[in-house]
């Protein structure tokens, strides 16, 4: 069977005693509700609150004439220096998606389930109104919450030196929600940079950079560069250039337990420079690789469970095509696949047609509607390689994906000959007058 992404629900194995709560940095409108929830937290369900330091530092938070009582109640914490692991049983985030991409990256292992409020910005993350937010925590506190797992990326940089044994560091390993960013930084040239899966080179990218991004993140920097929108329970990982150098160069979309190599082309003018959900910005050199060989599959085992509202329709209007798509979650039955089902719209001033593979079209009426549900009953199609391999070449041979000549690397000085650095006279420069360059091509003339 196909299992139904909202048939996920929230369960205790034991009373949550414990809760970590992330608030917004530098959003004065915050404070208030963050000192509502945590005398709320400490004093009517008798928690555990867990801090940061820096909150019980901020000088908006200490000022607020109803944080004194509550300063003693509070367990604090630094990043970086104190372990929370075993120490949450759960998580409420106030303010935008960056705190739940903080939150995240607290935890390098198991995360306990999140609940983000909007008290942000943009808010694609955080599903959450804070109104009524005793009677929405008190819920999730007693299980009555359906989950999304969302899938992070195991990123690791391996040096050079570390992949000859020269470097006793241990390699740089993370825990992403939303993207990887590989970029050419400040320098001026082409990135060039290698793509490998499961230990095969497919491409290079030629342009400002790559996004390795998760579902989650399909919606974050990957769909401004030009990426499909996934939805965060689909097992898959993307790959969108930026601004690449090729008219043929589409994002693609891969299976999740593919393992992923990214490199600095050796004919590459320039390093690279790459970033983990937007933090820890480091550059990488030729002969750096990202994540890593075999060693580690580029998914994480280890999702971000995230609360969801018991409730999840997707409705999207056309006006230009008078259609109105429906995506309701079936919850009473975990057997069930999603349901997708299309409906000409009563306000339509026309009809539309169906057809399937490209045969059996028909005519729906107003008041006709289309149910689609992923079949049980897949093709087994032979591979002539594997199943990575075989399409790749088709990509490749069929459609030209990103087919585009290879930018020429730089010579080293040493590597130059006598000739190669006599001036050419067929040349101008930038100091050439028109009378000069005549006069140099009359000489070539004769």
């Amino acid at each position: 069977t196909i299992q139904d992404p909202a048939s996920q629900r929230l369960t205790w194995y034991k009373p949550p005693l414990s809760v970590l709560v992330i608030k917004k940095v530098r959003d004065a409108q915050v404070i208030q509700p963050f000192i509502q929830l945590v005398r709320w937290l400490t004093i009517d369900k008798r928690m555990v609150v867990f801090v940061e330091a820096s909150v019980i530092e901020d000088s908006l938070v200490t000022s607020h004439p109803g944080f004194p009582v509550l300063r003693d109640k509070l367990m604090n914490f630094r990043e970086a220096h104190d372990d929370l692991t075993d120490k949450i049983d759960f998580i409420i985030c106030l303010g935008g998606d960056g705190t739940l991409l903080y939150a995240s990256s607290l935890f390098q292992q198991s995360v306990p389930p999140v609940m983000a409020f909007h008290l942000g910005s943009l808010g694609f993350l955080t599903p959450f109104k804070f109104d009524n937010f005793q009677d929405q925590v008190t819920n999730v506190l007693e299980g009555h919450a359906a989950l999304t797992l969302r899938s992070r990326l195991r990123c690791i940089i391996i040096r050079k030196d570390q992949e000859t044994g020269k470097n006793g560091r241990p390699p740089t390993n993370l825990l992403v929600l939303n993207e990887v960013v590989i970029d050419r930084g400040p320098s001026p040239y082409l990135s060039n940079i290698d793509l490998y899966l499961d230990g095969k080179r497919i491409t290079s990218v030629q342009g400002d950079g790559l996004i390795v991004s998760t579902p989650t993140g399909s919606t974050a920097y990957a769909v401004a560069a030009g990426a499909s929108m996934i939805h965060p329970s689909v097992p898959a990982i993307m790959l969108t250039p930026i601004c690449p150098h090729s008219l043929s160069f589409r994002p693609i979309v891969v299976p999740a337990g593919v393992e992923l190599k990214i490199a600095v082309s050796k004919d590459s003018r320039n390093t690279a420079w790459v970033s983990f959900d937007g933090r820890k910005r480091q550059e990488l050199f030729h002969g750096d690789s990202l994540p890593s060989d075999r060693q580690t599959d580029l998914t994480s085992p280890v999702p971000l469970p995230t609360a969801a509202l018991p409730s999840q329709h997707c409705i999207l209007d056309s006006s230009l095509c008078q259609q109105a798509y429906t995506v309701p979650f079936l919850q009473p039955d975990p057997g069930t696949c999603t349901l997708i089902k299309v409906k000409l719209n009563s306000d339509s001033r026309n009809t539309c047609w169906v057809s399937f593979d490209g045969r059996h079209q028909q005519e729906l009426m107003v008041g006709d509607s289309l149910r689609v549900t992923t079949s049980i009953y897949p093709v087994p199609s032979i591979c002539a390689e594997d199943q990575i391999a075989d399409w790749f070449a088709s990509l490749d041979e069929c459609l030209r994906w990103n087919d585009r000549k290879r930018q020429r690397h730089f010579d080293e000085p040493e590597d130059l000959s006598p000739t190669d650095l006599t001036p050419d006279l067929t040349h101008s420069s930038s100091s050439d007058t028109l009378d000069s360059l005549v006069e140099r091509n009359e000489a070539c003339d004769n």
